[in-house]
């Protein structure tokens, strides 16, 4: 038998995109809704936040927003909650780390679109909790940098990042959380990188964001294991129950992005 011609990377873009716009969920009249949290399950519920991440990816695939993903993106601008930000499916109200990650894929839609209502409730939702997750400050600075760049709202969530960092030896790197009561929490390569990527994008960084930078990077680039690993946002509600939303980071994309 003649050897099966590799797949090139065009092709493989092409095949990406093709198996995601199959993966809409649609209505009753055929017409495309948005994405499902998990793309194993057709049809289930759209979530504001898989739609913007299946947007931003069709983007990057694509180069422009094709006319049949239109009604995705109007749906996904006009979902906001009234008061302007956006909630994932197990979240019970708009949470800053949702709502930074759809205003950040509509900005990538329409660069034209006010977008400064949202950006205001993701900035009045920041609370203590939140600059205690790297994952949430990394998630709120690459829009925050992207929307505002030379606000008060980048340069807080630049210094809250910086002060995230834990002394491991002579290197400060983070972790998963930097909750006051836990005991020496272990240096994460997926929350490192994604910090170092969100730090690498600001326009101009200072000396001490330079430095955090070069040491970040220099470890990352020593790693090994490279597996994917998992967290669970366990928020604390003002009713004294626990919202839990899980994340899955996918290590060796993120250490990539970070050292590139």
């Amino acid at each position: 038998l003649a050897p099966v011609p590799a797949t090139t990377l065009f092709q493989e873009f092409r095949n990406v995109a093709r198996a995601l716009r199959g993966s809409l969920t649609r209505d009753t009249a055929d017409a495309p809704q948005g994405w499902p949290p998990d793309l194993r399950q057709l049809g289930g519920r759209i979530s504001h936040v898989s739609t913007a991440f299946g947007l931003r990816a069709m983007l990057l695939l694509e180069g422009s927003l094709a006319a049949d993903l239109v009604p995705v993106a109007t749906q996904l601008s006009d979902g906001a909650s009234p008061t302007g930000g956006y909630a994932a499916k197990t979240q019970s109200e708009p949470r800053p780390e949702a709502t930074a990650t759809v205003l950040l894929a509509l900005q990538q839609i329409d660069g034209t679109a006010s977008l400064h209502k949202q950006l205001d409730t993701m900035r009045k939702n920041i609370t203590d909790f939140e600059r205690t997750r790297p994952y949430i400050l990394t998630t709120l600075l690459e829009t925050s940098r992207q929307l505002a760049p030379g606000s008060e709202l980048t340069a807080d969530l630049i210094r809250s990042l910086l002060d995230a960092r834990r002394p491991y030896g002579d290197l400060l790197l983070w972790p998963e959380k930097v909750e006051p009561l836990l005991v020496s929490p272990a240096p994460s390569i997926a929350h490192t990188a994604r910090a170092v990527r969100a730090l690498a994008q600001v326009a101009k960084p200072a000396p001490e964001v330079r430095a955090a930078l070069d040491q970040a990077a220099a470890w990352l680039a020593g790693q090994r294991d490279l597996g994917n690993v998992s967290e669970i946002i366990d928020r604390p509600l003002e009713d004294g129950r626990i919202e839990q939303h899980y994340i899955r980071h996918f290590t060796a994309a993120w250490v990539v992005k970070a050292l590139i």
